[in-house]
């Protein structure tokens, strides 16, 4: 199926936040991850079609606006997702061992949200929490997540084995001092 190029698409060029605008002429249903893209080619509720060419780095949430470049206004809502409810008693270490994971989560006050993936759902369950598949719009915390290329470059080690010894780091990336060695 071939559609509009991108040069033939009205873009989307800047984004309005909620409260500071009024009188979309259209609504885009967005999952978390088309909220946070840059350059992409979306359709609204209705099947109209856009491109988003927005800078890098740009995030919407719902209630904010596409502002294409003619001025009309797209209206951003969230979509309903596949998600896993995390609820409980041990819900602190259920998150703990969720950000040692870099898995996105949504956190609440009496429960948590992930996206369903095999092997966190394995690990949550040893945890004895409660597990439930939902549907609903997924607002996960900013900071999680962690993206890069795989591998942990620029990364400072911050944690040391009990022998204090870390084999295949320059000296200068080891910490100095403390119960490893040196002085405090």
């Amino acid at each position: 199926m071939t559609g509009p190029d991108f040069a033939e698409l009205p873009p989307a060029v800047a984004v309005a936040r909620r409260g500071g605008w009024e009188g979309a002429f259209e609504v885009a249903v967005l999952s978390h991850d088309d909220r946070s893209l840059r350059r992409r080619r979306l359709e609204t509720v209705h099947q109209e079609t856009f491109v988003l060419d927005l800078p890098p780095g740009t995030r919407v949430e719902e209630g904010d606006a596409f502002v294409l470049a003619d001025g009309r206004l797209i209206g951003v809502v969230a979509a309903e997702e596949t998600l896993v409810e995390v609820s409980g008693v041990d819900l602190v270490l259920a998150a703990f061992m969720l950000g040692g994971r870099h898995a996105l989560s949504q956190v609440e006050g009496d429960r948590l949200l992930v996206r369903p993936d095999a092997a966190l759902v394995q690990m949550l369950g040893t945890l004895g929490v409660t597990l439930r598949q939902v549907s609903e719009p997924f607002h996960p915390a900013e900071g999680g997540g962690h993206h890069h290329d795989g591998d942990h470059a620029g990364h400072k080690p911050t944690v040391i084995s009990r022998t204090g010894r870390m084999p295949d780091l320059p000296e200068e990336d080891l910490p100095q001092g403390g119960p490893f060695g040196g002085a405090a």
